[in-house]
């Protein structure tokens, strides 16, 4: 086994406390429909058309009014049947109608909305409103025989990157139709990844805030402290070099693969500097991918950063200022 990566000494305990029956318990899954899944991983040309059923708004602490909204994924059938109904969460300031609005995508294991709404109640002082989505293979949208938000197989992975991204781009595009000209996407770790390949595939100019997210996530599942948690025993039975397989795979997602985001300059990167989960290398290279985006640092690592609910606001509320 190789030694534990370097970082931040939570971090290193997080992980090994958090650690589970590991990701992918069942294996590759289907090599090919991977490969072709991971090829379209951001379906550039796609902006999928939502119908949208929102419940009436009750009020919450604060005078806010919290809606619960549902759809069916853009990737229909091709989810397995628990995933394909979307749902989210959506907190809005006591008044304005078209006020901003942010949506916030789930980090690696996050399901539920009572974490990203606390980041959300603040920014609903300010006046702005937030989308809390589920992510796809979480929570309530995890398939049968999935145990937590563990994912079974390679495949599982490819398919939420993929259904999470669909997903985003659409609902940016429904809160545009609904009158909210200034939106943004953001995300922890890997939402915030996803929020970045959403911001660069979208027509539109929109905020981004990508928090302890990097330009790859290939060192994220081939080398640092997430691997640890990765199956390689399951995933060398199917192949002969496992950690080359998922690069090729994960690597379809790199940033720089897509130009940078109608409007990088409405962008915060937030970065921690002893995180052991992505390397500060990684947020440094996205910084450059998208030149004249803001790049923020505090001291921590990556979990000690998702505590500090402040830092956060300020990196969306720096965000949508600069769109």
């Amino acid at each position: 086994m190789r030694n534990p990566p370097p970082g931040h000494w939570l971090d290193r305990a997080f992980s090994r406390y958090n650690r589970g029956n590991g990701l992918f318990v069942d294996g590759w899954g289907d090599w090919q429909a991977q490969h072709a899944i991971g090829q379209a991983a951001t379906d550039i040309e796609v902006i999928d058309r939502l119908s949208v059923t929102l419940s009436p708004g009750a009020k919450v602490r604060g005078g806010f009014r919290l809606y619960t909204g549902i759809f069916q994924s853009p990737l229909g059938d091709a989810l397995p049947p628990r995933t394909r109904s979307a749902r989210f969460w959506w907190l809005r300031p006591r008044k304005g109608d078209h006020e901003p609005v942010w949506l916030h995508m789930a980090g690696t294991g996050e399901s539920g909305a009572n974490r990203r709404l606390s980041v959300a109640r603040p920014l609903a002082r300010h006046g702005i409103s937030s989308i809390v989505l589920e992510n796809p293979y979480y929570g309530d949208r995890a398939p049968e025989g999935q145990v937590g938000n563990d994912l079974r197989t390679v495949a599982d992975l490819v398919a939420m990157g993929r259904a999470a991204v669909r997903e985003a781009r659409a609902l940016m595009g429904w809160l545009g139709d609904m009158g909210h000209a200034q939106r943004g996407i953001s995300g922890y770790s890997m939402g915030g990844h996803i929020a970045a390949l959403t911001a660069a595939t979208f027509p539109e100019p929109i905020a981004c805030a990508p928090l302890a997210a990097g330009l790859s996530a290939v060192p994220v599942f081939c080398h640092d402290t997430l691997s640890q948690s990765v199956r390689w025993d399951v995933l060398s039975q199917g192949v002969a070099e496992p950690r080359r397989r998922m690069a090729t795979l994960v690597g379809l997602s790199d940033i720089d693969r897509f130009s940078p985001p109608v409007a990088p300059k409405a962008t915060v990167l937030l970065g921690a500097r002893s995180d052991a989960y992505v390397r500060s290398q990684q947020v440094k290279a996205l910084h450059a991918h998208w030149a004249g985006s803001d790049l923020r640092w505090f001291s921590g690592g990556h979990v000690s950063a998702y505590i500090r609910r402040k830092v956060l606001v300020d990196a969306l509320l720096g965000a949508i200022e600069r769109l």
